[in-house]
């Protein structure tokens, strides 16, 4: 029975798209560290992590232990184990680095021994290291990157919390990036909202209200944008109807308002896309939704929440970041009930619990996850699966 829950931070490429994620296991209360290697493989041998090793890389952070070459996961090329930095990753059992190059695995090495890196032989080399920044000056940031760089290795610049910071990395060569500063930005000033985004709210708002199809009718007609993308998508494959829908009256019909709502709030993100949103932000706030819906799937019958509120409020938790304005200004444009409006403003309420748990997944260090995973009613096992298919269903959603 799984003792941790899955938290993950986001690896992004020097194009700022997220190549893979740092998985961490936080131990359940009680546990007074993290589980070692063997029991953080598994953790993961409980769920289904198949379709995020087809196309994530995955670096696993396991506490102090020694272990044999792992077996409960199949040996991947996106999979990288990641030694606590508390241990000498040299000094693990004789062999092991050498064992898991040659079974297809990738090995990281922490900052905590960047110096051992540059001088291992090829077969217990890192496939990757990964270098604190935080409070490094350029030149340092320069003569690390000399002394770790080698052919097939990637250096990962952690720790990366301004735009300073990652520019300062870009420039100098880093390879994959990971830091606060790609999924957290500070909100700046309360700005007017993007014209792109006006006829979607307006449009999210009459379906809240449940307007009549003419009224809905007009306001797809004044957005070309909007209306085309509509008639794209209930004429796509995945729909099958027998005859192409040409009018909007036709596919609002058949899709229905809920439906047609849940389309347009992922509609808003893809708009925010357009708008220069960073997409490490745009996919958080759709892992999110997707995460908060499938927690909301496996709740206790007495704690009932509805999916599609839920889906909505993990989206939206983002809403203030993407429109650069404070959520109290972002829901005077968007009409929400006033439970789904406490959960974003302040937590409050079954919703905002939910979403304090989805938040706390994006941590590396928490003490809070595993704690409200249980007071929820879920077990790590059921958290942790629904937060790998949220992962998963993200691959699926085109950002």
């Amino acid at each position: 029975m799984a003792s941790a829950c899955i938290s993950r931070t986001p690896l992004l490429d020097r194009y700022q798209q997220i190549v893979g994620y740092e998985i961490y296991m936080q131990p359940i209360p009680g546990m007074l560290r993290l589980p070692d290697l063997t029991g953080a493989l598994s953790i993961l041998g409980e769920i289904d992590t198949t379709p995020l090793l087809d196309t994530t890389l995955i670096l696993i952070l396991a506490g102090k232990g020694q272990c044999p070459v792992p077996d409960a996961l199949p040996p991947h090329s996106t999979l990288s184990f990641v030694l606590d930095s508390r241990v000498d990753a040299i000094a693990q059992p004789s062999g092991l680095l050498s064992a898991l190059h040659s079974h297809g695995y990738g090995v990281l090495n922490l900052n905590g021994h960047r110096k051992d890196a540059a001088n291992l032989p090829p077969s217990q080399a890192p496939s990757y290291v990964k270098l604190d920044v935080e409070d490094l000056s350029v030149e340092a940031l320069h003569q690390e990157l000399q002394r770790l760089r080698e052919p097939h290795r990637q250096i990962i610049a952690s720790g990366v919390e301004s735009r300073q910071a990652f520019q300062n990395t870009f420039d100098i060569g880093f390879d994959i990036f990971q830091g606060s500063y790609f999924t957290h930005p500070e909100t700046l000033a309360e700005q007017n909202i993007h014209a792109s985004f006006t006829h979607i709210l307006t449009l999210l708002n009459q379906l809240r209200q449940n307007a009549e199809i003419v009224e809905i009718e007009q306001v797809l007609k004044s957005d070309a944008a909007t209306s085309y993308k509509l008639l794209q998508y209930v004429n796509s494959a995945g729909f099958s109807f027998n005859q192409k829908i040409s009018s909007f009256r036709q596919a609002v019909t058949l899709l229905g308002y809920q439906k047609l709502y849940r389309w347009l709030t992922l509609l808003l993100v893809n708009v925010s896309k357009e708008a220069g949103a960073p997409p490490a932000l745009l996919k958080t706030a759709v892992i999110r939704a997707r995460l908060a819906e499938c927690i909301g799937q496996r709740l206790p019958p007495d704690c009932y929440l509805d999916g599609d509120n839920l889906f909505i409020v993990g989206l939206f938790s983002l809403l203030d970041t993407l429109f650069d304005m404070p959520m109290a200004r972002v829901l005077e444009t968007v009409s929400l009930p006033p439970n789904l409006e406490a959960a974003l403003l302040t937590r409050e309420g079954g919703y905002g619990e939910v979403l304090k748990v989805v938040e706390a997944a994006e941590w590396p260090n928490t003490d809070e996850l595993s704690a409200r995973v249980l007071q929820l009613g879920l077990t790590p096992a059921q958290f942790n699966q629904c937060h790998i298919d949220a992962i998963s269903w993200l691959e699926h959603f085109r950002l």
